[in-house]
């Protein structure tokens, strides 16, 4: 008897759930393609005056990396891995190659055109930008909060929207490898991890190292908290995978350049940058102007002059002996970078510091630390899923930064834990605020 009560029971729940999952994903597309529009609105609008041709490509500043898009052009043009200043310097280990390689592709499929590149950058831009918010969207939903996660997106696209919708640089890419590791880890957290998980996340891991290794870094340990000691087996897996994919660059880079270089090699000048031509530890515009890239500048010509690994090597010892002779000067900066990840938003551009648009930032930026800090104070059964993987994240990507350099642009990558954080302080303050009114009315 109690079988023949049970099955119809357990098949109306199975409808349910499948009802229930059907509806979800009806939603997501839906929203997925709200989201496409809306930012590709946004960047059409951004880039009109280019697109209608009043503008010329050069007048568009930090397009495609410059870096990554003088490298992307020698392997194009055949000369390899090389020249990541424009001049014909040899081989190097300036950037990484996920993104170089990517841009080099596209440059054979549009004929060698920069124009039509720059189009389809913006164009996978756009799509993973859509794919962050409807990812936040899809967790707000599921608590009926929609509304509070739109606003939520609308801030922190409103604090990062220079680097999300003017330029196409590397921090869009990184975002979206950012979401997946995170995503990743919120719904491959708990066994059973099988085989083909395991070797997909050691594929995600080795791609992730080969686009940034702090990126790479950031996986390596979230994936070792996140699955814990007990799962060790499918940690040794997925990170013998990863390194399957990434040691066959590391040893021919290291190879052509005579030294071991682990996935990239300009550490050494961001840390000499940090403490030589930064007066607070932080990149700013003006800091352009002493870089190799720009070739009358003094960096430029000492790298022209003694090549990329002497020149390298020169400035990552100046770097480490000005930070052992003066360690309060580089605390100092270390604290300005820390201020400046969590608080105190840093102005790239002196030209904007003054403008509303900037002070609005300030206050808005300050919103995502103050989430993140409500999520550490409060105790894991009340924290959302998403909790452990978006802090352990944000705080392993973030950490190498404020030891060595860092600017807004390096920050974009942390645009869903930021999204999520700031969803979370809102949330917090409409139940408190609710809850305060409920007891003042009860009281009356």
């Amino acid at each position: 008897m109690n079988k023949k009560e049970t099955k119809p029971e357990t098949l109306r729940q199975a409808h349910e759930l499948i009802s229930r999952k059907s509806i979800a994903l009806q939603f997501a597309t839906w929203d997925f393609l709200l989201m496409l529009v809306l930012f590709s609105t946004v960047t059409l609008i951004t880039h009109w005056s280019w697109l209608s041709g009043s503008e010329t490509w050069e007048t568009l500043p930090m397009h495609l990396g410059c870096e990554y898009y003088n490298v992307a052009k020698a392997v194009y043009e055949g000369r390899g891995f090389s020249d990541p200043f424009g001049d014909a310097t040899g081989p190097t280990g300036w950037v990484s190659p996920v993104i170089p390689f990517t841009m080099a592709s596209g440059l054979a499929l549009f004929g060698g055109s920069k124009e039509w590149l720059t189009l389809a950058v913006l164009g996978l831009q756009i799509g993973m930008l859509a794919f962050t918010a409807t990812a936040c969207l899809i967790e707000a939903r599921s608590q009926r909060n929609a509304g509070l996660m739109l606003v939520a997106i609308s801030m922190v696209a409103f604090t990062k929207f220079p680097w999300l919708f003017m330029v196409t640089h590397d921090s869009v890419f990184h975002m979206f490898l950012m979401d997946l590791v995170i995503l990743g880890l919120w719904f491959f957290a708990t066994p059973p991890i099988t085989l083909r998980i395991r070797i997909a996340w050691g594929v995600v891991g080795g791609i992730t190292a080969l686009s940034s290794p702090i990126l790479g870094l950031t996986w390596a340990v979230a994936t070792a908290w996140r699955w814990g000691p007990k799962n060790w087996r499918a940690i040794a897996v997925a990170a013998a995978v990863s390194m399957a994919v990434t040691t066959p660059w590391i040893a021919w880079q290291s190879v052509r350049l005579g030294k071991v270089v682990l996935i990239k090699s300009n550490a050494g000048f961001e840390i000499y940058q940090s403490q030589f031509l930064l007066q607070h530890g932080l990149c700013d515009e003006e800091s352009t102007l002493s870089h190799p890239i720009a070739p009358n500048s003094a960096e430029g010509q000492l790298y022209r002059r003694l090549g990329e690994s002497d020149f390298l090597a020169e400035r990552e010892r100046m770097g480490l002996e000005s930070i052992c002779q003066d360690p309060s000067g580089y605390l100092y900066k270390c604290g300005n970078r820390l201020l400046a990840v969590t608080i105190k938003l840093h102005c790239y551009s002196p030209s904007f510091e003054n403008t509303i648009y900037f002070k609005l930032c300030q206050v808005f930026a300050a919103l995502p630390f103050l989430g993140f800090l409500i999520l550490v104070a409060t105790r894991s059964s009340s924290a959302p899923p998403w909790a452990c993987p978006a802090i352990c994240c944000s705080v392993v990507y973030i950490l190498p930064y404020v030891l060595v350099s860092y600017y807004e642009r390096y920050g974009v990558a942390l645009t869903l834990p930021q999204i999520l954080f700031t969803y979370w302080f809102l949330l917090r303050i409409c139940r408190c605020s609710f809850n305060l009114l409920a007891n003042q009315t009860a009281r009356c």
